[in-house]
């Protein structure tokens, strides 16, 4: 099924390319001509966008550098412009990747605040370090596997992308959409993670408050530890945080939602829809313990 939505992801975005009206498409396919290198004099840009099936390494420098290698006859339909403080490293009109082709991006720079991969493109971004905010928008079958500090972290996943993130930030908030896929190593003040569309979460997470809102079939599975805990699961998602060290939680879950925690403070709940809470530790019941329309509490 999964593959099934990537593919369907993948055509999405190609169609798009084409439909879009007022812009001239091109074909690429052929001979791409022998592998050729360029290098680009931009500087002063804090903000990397990416599409067109670019594969881009970002890595930090006190040196702005812009590299590009590709066949040769592609190098008409490549553009790389700067618009203020955003790098745009892309085609012309409409690229199909028929076979294996290279499309290879190299960009080292003081600071990354931003950056958005669209159009299955894969990204790197390692070794960043900043008291700034950062914020990230990958779409379209893309992935991305980053490394940094931030100050605050806001990340878009949509359209069957998939991330890998090592943060340690201020605060965060994740939105995950149409299937993406996220695995998270991150210490941060607090969380925001919404999931919807088939989505799926895992991975360690330490953080003071977490906010989760899980729907439609979605799923997550995370470890680590969190002071407070809201947590609100519908449509069928299943939600295990089982091995996750929680103190206080508020839990509202609907429409066949499972889930597991460990909690050792105090707990409230509201279950409905034939949803699913089991608990381990010892913690105190709250004032809200609403359980209808055949729905279970139980302790592990």
């Amino acid at each position: 099924m999964k593959r099934a939505i990537f593919f369907i992801a993948i055509i999405t975005v190609l169609i798009a390319g084409v439909t879009l009206t007022g812009c001239r498409r091109v074909l690429i396919t052929g001979e791409d001509g022998q592998l050729t290198t360029k290098e680009y004099s931009f500087t002063g840009f804090t903000v990397v966008d990416v599409g067109s099936a670019f594969k881009v390494t970002i890595t930090p420098s006190e040196a702005y550098r812009v590299k590009i290698t590709a066949g040769e006859t592609i190098f008409k339909n490549i553009r790389v412009v700067q618009a203020g403080n955003t790098l745009r490293i892309g085609t012309e009109g409409f690229y199909f990747p028929l076979g294996e082709r290279t499309l290879l991006a190299e960009i080292t720079m003081p600071e990354l605040l931003g950056l958005d991969l669209s159009g299955a493109s894969k990204g790197t971004a390692r070794g960043f370090k900043t008291s700034r905010d950062f914020k990230a928008d990958i779409s379209g079958a893309s992935t991305l596997d980053a490394e940094m500090e931030t100050g605050r972290f806001d990340m878009e996943v949509s359209g069957a992308s998939e991330i890998v993130a090592r943060v340690k930030s201020a605060s965060a908030a994740i939105e995950q959409s149409g299937a993406s896929t996220l695995n998270l190593d991150m210490e941060t003040g607090s969380f925001v993670h919404e999931l919807s569309g088939a989505s799926e979460a895992s991975g360690t997470l330490k953080a003071s408050n977490i906010a989760i809102d899980v729907t439609g079939a979605s799923e997550v599975r995370l470890t680590g530890s969190v002071g407070n805990l809201v947590l609100t699961g519908s449509g069928a998602s299943e939600i295990n945080l089982a091995g996750f060290n929680i103190k206080d939680a508020d839990i509202n879950l609907s429409g066949a939602t499972h889930a597991a925690i460990d909690i050792t403070g105090k707990l409230n709940v509201t279950l409905s829809g034939a949803s699913e809470l089991k608990y381990g530790g010892n913690p105190t019941l709250g004032e809200r313990i609403d359980i209808s329309g055949g729905s279970k509490l139980e302790k592990r």
